[in-house]
């Protein structure tokens, strides 16, 4: 089954070694396309970022995204729309 990759660092780039002998390049924020479970399977590095909550790994299939692994996302602040009374400034 695909997986994505996404960083969870703020700041600067994420080098990350697949278990294909690929280097991965994430960006803060940034989501790879998808890759092969194979992967990030039995991969000590992946593991070790993932359990310092540097990555998050989501499983794909069918169009659907699935998250499989990292630490707990904490809720994020909703933003207010402007109201719509109708009032101009």
């Amino acid at each position: 089954m695909p997986v994505q990759i996404t960083s969870r660092v703020s700041a600067g780039p994420l080098w990350i070694s697949l278990t294909s002998g690929e280097q991965l390049r994430l960006a803060p924020g940034q989501t790879s396309e998808e890759r092969p479970d194979v992967d990030v399977q039995d991969n000590p590095s992946v593991a070790s970022l993932v359990s310092r909550g540097l990555i998050e790994i989501t499983s794909v299939s069918g169009g659907q995204r699935r998250r499989a692994a990292g630490k707990k996302e904490e809720a994020s602040p909703e933003v207010a729309e402007p109201s719509k009374t109708g009032d101009k400034a």
